[in-house]
């Protein structure tokens, strides 16, 4: 019982550490963010990929002071920042023939594609019905997170928990998905 009681009460510390340190940072995180990435949701996508890498080194964020954990956020948004350009670079410099291949659509592309989407909709069904809610609300309908705080009813930082928290959900269910689809066309071959 006892090293239950400890694990519960020693991941409530970590989320109230992460919810602290995205209180206290995410001003910061997005500052570094828009010093490399022009686009607005862009950053704050840029930060909230950052706060899911870093919930895995939740242990080492809590050892470093200020100083270390505030260099230490910057540079893992930093690199997440240079990470997006040179994708986004990347896309731009592809090939015109590269490009139209990518547009041609087969029968087999479009296939695929209703495959994929029957997919998401098997995913997107494991999500509750705020999960849902809050991600159409943030992608689709293009919410801040100021906006969606106010719809919610709650703190604008909580909403980018949620926001992260069910994105990483789905993900979930997604490459379960995948992973079901390929068992299938295992079991076909047979």
């Amino acid at each position: 019982m006892g090293s239950f009681r400890e694990k519960l009460e020693k991941e409530r510390e970590q989320q109230r550490f992460m919810a602290e340190l995205f209180e206290n940072y995410q001003n910061y995180m997005f500052y570094v963010a828009r010093q490399f990435v022009d686009d607005a949701q862009a950053c704050e996508d840029i930060v909230q990929d950052g706060l899911v890498k870093l919930l895995g080194r939740i242990e080492l964020l809590q050892s470093l002071n200020k100083k270390a954990l505030a260099s230490y956020l910057y540079k893992t948004i930093k690199n997440l920042a240079l990470d997006y350009l040179e994708a986004q670079q990347k896309e731009r410099a592809a090939p015109p023939e590269e490009l139209e291949e990518c547009t041609v659509e087969t029968p087999e592309s479009l296939l695929i594609a209703a495959e994929d989407q029957k997919a998401v909709a098997r995913a997107w069904a494991g999500l509750s019905d705020v999960e849902a809610h809050l991600l159409e609300r943030k992608y689709a309908d293009g919410l801040s997170n100021k906006e969606l705080a106010a719809e919610f009813g709650i703190r604008v930082e909580f909403v980018s928990m949620k926001v992260i928290r069910a994105k990483k959900k789905l993900a979930k269910l997604l490459q379960r998905e995948e992973e079901n689809r390929g068992k299938g066309e295992q079991d076909g071959r047979r």
